[in-house]
Protein backbone atom coordinates (compact mmCIF):
# COMPACT_ATOMS: atom_id res chain seq x y z
CA UNK A 1 0.00 0.00 0.00
CA UNK A 2 1.46 3.91 -0.72
CA UNK A 3 2.05 5.65 2.02
CA UNK A 4 -0.85 8.02 3.68
CA UNK A 5 -0.88 11.68 3.10
CA UNK A 6 -1.59 13.51 6.40
CA UNK A 7 -2.79 17.35 5.67
CA UNK A 8 -1.29 19.58 8.85
CA UNK A 9 -3.64 22.49 9.31
CA UNK A 10 -1.10 25.38 9.81
CA UNK A 11 -2.30 28.97 11.34
CA UNK A 12 -4.16 30.68 9.99
CA UNK A 13 -6.41 27.94 8.91
CA UNK A 14 -7.88 27.17 6.22
CA UNK A 15 -11.71 26.76 6.78
CA UNK A 16 -12.37 23.09 7.60
CA UNK A 17 -14.94 22.27 4.51
CA UNK A 18 -11.98 23.39 2.24
CA UNK A 19 -9.67 20.81 4.17
CA UNK A 20 -12.16 18.27 4.22
CA UNK A 21 -13.33 18.76 0.40
CA UNK A 22 -9.00 18.20 -0.44
CA UNK A 23 -8.48 15.84 1.50
CA UNK A 24 -11.31 13.63 -0.32
CA UNK A 25 -10.22 15.40 -3.75
CA UNK A 26 -6.41 13.95 -2.75
CA UNK A 27 -8.21 10.36 -1.86
CA UNK A 28 -9.93 9.84 -5.24
CA UNK A 29 -6.68 11.35 -7.13
CA UNK A 30 -3.80 9.36 -5.73
CA UNK A 31 -5.68 6.53 -4.21
CA UNK A 32 -4.17 6.77 -0.54
CA UNK A 33 -5.28 7.33 2.90
CA UNK A 34 -5.82 11.12 3.69
CA UNK A 35 -5.68 12.21 7.09
CA UNK A 36 -6.40 16.15 8.45
CA UNK A 37 -4.38 15.92 11.41
CA UNK A 38 -4.68 18.45 14.62
CA UNK A 39 -3.20 21.93 13.63
CA UNK A 40 -0.15 23.09 14.12
CA UNK A 41 0.54 27.02 15.34
CA UNK A 42 3.07 28.68 13.15
CA UNK A 43 6.33 29.48 15.51
CA UNK A 44 7.22 33.43 15.90
CA UNK A 45 10.04 33.15 13.96
CA UNK A 46 7.29 31.98 10.96
CA UNK A 47 5.43 35.10 11.34
CA UNK A 48 6.19 37.80 8.52
CA UNK A 49 3.49 39.76 8.27
CA UNK A 50 -0.32 38.87 9.68
CA UNK A 51 -1.52 36.85 6.50
CA UNK A 52 2.26 36.44 5.47
CA UNK A 53 4.34 33.66 7.43
CA UNK A 54 7.97 32.25 6.31
CA UNK A 55 7.65 28.27 4.90
CA UNK A 56 11.29 27.25 6.92
CA UNK A 57 10.56 27.34 10.62
CA UNK A 58 6.84 26.05 9.63
CA UNK A 59 8.57 22.34 7.87
CA UNK A 60 10.74 22.46 11.26
CA UNK A 61 7.83 22.59 13.31
CA UNK A 62 5.19 19.89 11.29
CA UNK A 63 8.48 17.37 11.08
CA UNK A 64 8.93 17.99 14.71
CA UNK A 65 5.23 16.66 15.45
CA UNK A 66 4.84 14.72 12.49
CA UNK A 67 8.49 13.08 11.85
CA UNK A 68 10.17 14.06 8.41
CA UNK A 69 7.83 13.27 6.12
CA UNK A 70 9.47 9.08 5.31
CA UNK A 71 7.00 7.32 5.98
CA UNK A 72 3.82 9.41 5.20
CA UNK A 73 3.65 12.46 2.97
CA UNK A 74 3.27 15.41 5.13
CA UNK A 75 1.18 18.20 4.10
CA UNK A 76 0.64 21.74 5.39
CA UNK A 77 -2.42 23.67 4.75
CA UNK A 78 -2.66 27.51 5.64
CA UNK A 79 -4.71 30.24 4.76
CA UNK A 80 -1.55 32.25 4.58
CA UNK A 81 0.85 33.36 2.24
CA UNK A 82 4.45 31.56 1.87
CA UNK A 83 7.02 32.99 1.72
CA UNK A 84 10.53 31.37 0.68
CA UNK A 85 8.77 27.92 -0.16
CA UNK A 86 11.69 25.94 -1.20
CA UNK A 87 11.92 22.41 -2.27
CA UNK A 88 10.15 20.30 0.47
CA UNK A 89 13.34 18.34 2.01
CA UNK A 90 16.51 17.22 2.08
CA UNK A 91 17.29 14.23 -0.42
CA UNK A 92 16.18 10.65 0.45
CA UNK A 93 13.73 12.09 2.60
CA UNK A 94 9.86 13.15 1.78
CA UNK A 95 10.23 16.46 3.52
CA UNK A 96 7.41 18.71 4.38
CA UNK A 97 5.15 20.11 1.50
CA UNK A 98 3.73 23.46 2.26
CA UNK A 99 0.85 24.77 0.52
CA UNK A 100 -1.15 28.40 0.78
CA UNK A 101 -4.77 27.89 0.31
CA UNK A 102 -7.14 30.68 1.12
CA UNK A 103 -10.78 30.28 0.92
CA UNK A 104 -10.44 30.77 -2.98
CA UNK A 105 -7.89 28.67 -4.08
CA UNK A 106 -8.54 25.93 -7.04
CA UNK A 107 -8.72 22.23 -5.42
CA UNK A 108 -7.49 21.10 -8.87
CA UNK A 109 -4.35 23.31 -8.37
CA UNK A 110 -3.98 21.91 -5.23
CA UNK A 111 -3.74 18.48 -5.96
CA UNK A 112 -1.61 18.87 -8.63
CA UNK A 113 1.10 20.31 -5.92
CA UNK A 114 0.54 17.61 -4.31
CA UNK A 115 1.09 15.36 -7.33
CA UNK A 116 4.35 16.98 -8.34
CA UNK A 117 5.64 16.69 -5.15
CA UNK A 118 5.15 12.75 -5.27
CA UNK A 119 7.36 12.85 -8.40
CA UNK A 120 4.39 13.57 -11.26
CA UNK A 121 4.73 15.80 -13.63
CA UNK A 122 1.74 17.92 -15.65
CA UNK A 123 0.12 15.58 -17.81
CA UNK A 124 -1.40 16.21 -21.39
CA UNK A 125 -4.54 13.38 -21.00
CA UNK A 126 -6.98 15.96 -20.10
CA UNK A 127 -9.00 13.07 -18.06
CA UNK A 128 -5.86 13.48 -15.40
CA UNK A 129 -5.59 14.97 -12.61
CA UNK A 130 -2.47 16.09 -13.41
CA UNK A 131 -3.76 18.10 -16.48
CA UNK A 132 -2.87 21.86 -15.54
CA UNK A 133 -6.10 23.17 -17.37
CA UNK A 134 -8.82 20.24 -16.19
CA UNK A 135 -10.66 19.19 -13.20
CA UNK A 136 -10.31 15.40 -13.72
CA UNK A 137 -10.87 13.62 -9.90
CA UNK A 138 -8.45 10.55 -11.04
CA UNK A 139 -5.08 10.06 -12.60
CA UNK A 140 -4.94 8.28 -16.20
CA UNK A 141 -3.46 4.91 -16.41
CA UNK A 142 -0.04 6.63 -17.63
CA UNK A 143 0.16 8.81 -14.09
CA UNK A 144 -1.40 6.08 -12.02
CA UNK A 145 1.47 3.71 -12.71
CA UNK A 146 4.12 6.05 -11.76
CA UNK A 147 2.88 7.47 -8.59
Amino acid sequence: MSPSILLVPVAPLPARPALDALAARLADAFDRAVRVTDPVHAPAAARLEPDRLAAAPIRAAIAATWGCGCRDRLVGVTAADLAGDGPPGPAGCGGVLLLSAPGDAPLPGLVRAVGRSLGLADCPDPGCAMHPGGDAPGLCRACRGRC
